[in-house]
């Protein structure tokens, strides 16, 4: 009998699992490796022998901790000591526990609640992962910080820069962290490490939704009127996007007040504007897909070729030259009815590098006209909207500022632009949350935007609109920014 049983209690050791859970509940679920038939044997065990508690051997673990015991019989209230349950009281209490990986050779953690399983240590409530949001975006609010005007020491470039101090300085940076009622999901107080020369007050008028709309209503018109000039005088349509491309190109040298529409350039004519009407004529020309598509295309701009030349006052040479062309161009139609795909892309290609010097010699007055038509409707427009903006000044007690000191040479950080004349109060402008949408409203026309950009632009505007520390005119600004970019950026 004593051999039977020194034989039994080795089988009974051999058999045990290298962690020994306090309670039942602590093991993965069925169907986890081949940890739960371990644990079952080990519970039947221990029910048929309460005086026995085997010992597990050493194990070197990855995190450096001792060898594990298994726990003996807890007294009520008693915190079971086990690398099972050493964790912090957080994750205990989420259902996360600590075991061992035979197979692996390493630890895990397994959430028994729901049956979640992970090489690394769950986060903590609050802990942001480095690796998923090396940011920090989606972790707790950041601590308060106030920006600094003094410049870092430099001992390589020369000595350090420290701005002197002045009476506005509180204007131009924040001096303590506003106050939201939501949840900030980005951090704008980082400080600028941007040096500038300190800049005068600029003389633009404050925005108004009332001109805003005057002027989405004139950039409308003067689409129009492009579109009219280019089908009166070309027979085609206005290039696609060719307007909104016009806008960007005249503001790189514009110096006109006007914030939209082009009034003080050097020159008339826009180059941009001048090459894509050029490349429509004499008619429009798209990828074909079919043969018969591409027959039909070579047909057509040997048809407009010939009516443009005779309709335009050119050189007799050049007459000739795209006669005689448009006419061998339409016997080769007749004699190839049969002809494939790329012969018709052939001949539309030399078609075209025939006839088109003299196309674009006998238009050339009359896109440029094009030009200059729509430039000067754009700085009558923008005359109107300038007096009608100062008009609307004006009845609030406002008058224009024609000039402002000029600024000193003094290094500062980089600061928001700030307004020499003063803002009107803003007429009223509502706004409505709608699920993930933000609807605002100024005399029945609305914008819409994300809330969570609208948030976003909330903080921005106290932070740095100094002029309007009561957000008083918030949305106002904020429905003259949408309307602005639906105007410059959309045709309709």
């Amino acid at each position: 009998m004593a051999e039977g049983n020194v034989s039994i209690e080795s089988t009974r050791k051999s058999t045990m699992p290298h962690f020994t859970a306090s309670s039942a509940d602590d093991w993965p679920s069925e169907g986890h490796d081949q940890r739960r038939l371990s644990t079952v044997s080990s519970q039947e065990q221990l029910h048929s022998d309460n005086s026995y508690l085997p010992m597990t051997p050493e194990i070197k673990h990855c995190n450096g901790a001792g060898p594990m015991m298994s726990p003996g019989p807890l007294s009520p209230g008693q915190v079971p000591n086990d690398q099972v349950h050493n964790l912090p009281l957080e994750l205990l209490q989420a259902g996360w526990r600590r075991f061992w990986s035979q197979r692996e050779g390493r630890e895990y953690f397994y959430n028994k609640l729901t049956r979640e399983s992970k090489w690394e240590m769950p986060l903590l409530p609050g802990q942001v992962d480095p690796f998923s949001d090396p940011l920090g975006i989606s972790g707790p609010a950041p601590v308060e910080r106030r920006l600094s005007l003094e410049v870092p020491a430099s001992t390589e470039h020369g000595p350090s820069l420290k701005r002197a101090a002045s009476e506005d300085s509180s204007s131009i940076l924040p001096q303590k962290k506003p106050f939201y009622t939501f949840s900030p999901f980005w951090d704008f107080t980082v400080p600028s490490n941007v040096v500038i020369h300190e800049r005068s007050p600029s003389l633009l008028p404050p925005p108004h939704p009332e001109v805003e709309t005057l002027r989405g209503q004139f950039v409308a018109k003067l689409r129009q009127s492009y579109q009219e000039l280019c089908q009166n005088r070309e027979g085609i349509d206005a290039p696609s996007e060719s307007f909104n491309r016009w806008l960007i190109e005249r503001r790189v040298v514009d110096h006109g007040t006007e914030p939209l529409l082009p009034s003080g350039c050097p020159t008339a004519l826009s180059p941009a504007m001048f090459r894509e009407i050029m490349n429509d004529i004499p008619v429009k020309l798209t990828k074909p897909k079919y043969t018969n598509d591409a027959r039909r295309q070579l047909f057509k701009y040997a048809e407009a070729a010939k009516r443009l030349i005779e309709s335009r006052g050119v050189s007799p040479e050049s007459r000739k030259m795209v006669k005689w062309n448009v006419e061998d161009t339409f016997n080769w139609l007749r004699r190839q009815a049969n002809a494939s795909f790329d012969d018709y892309l052939e001949r539309l290609a030399f078609l075209k590098r025939q006839c088109q010097p003299h196309v674009m010699e006998a238009a050339k007055a009359s896109v440029e006209s094009i030009c200059n038509k729509v430039y000067a409707l754009s700085s009558d427009y923008a005359l109107k909207i300038a007096e009608r903006h100062w008009k609307l000044l004006a009845e609030a007690g406002i008058e224009a500022v024609t000039s402002v000191p000029e600024p000193s040479r003094k290094r500062i950080f980089c600061s928001p632009v700030h307004l020499a004349v003063p803002s009107p109060p803003g007429p009223h402008v509502s706004h409505q949350e709608q699920e993930e949408a933000t609807v605002i409203k100024f005399k029945g026309e609305q914008q819409r935007l994300n809330t969570a950009h609208f948030r976003k632009l909330e903080q921005l505007y106290q932070l740095n609109c100094r002029d309007d520390p009561r957000m008083e005119n918030f949305l106002s600004r904020v429905w003259c920014l949408l309307k602005r970019y639906q105007v410059s950026c959309f045709s309709e």
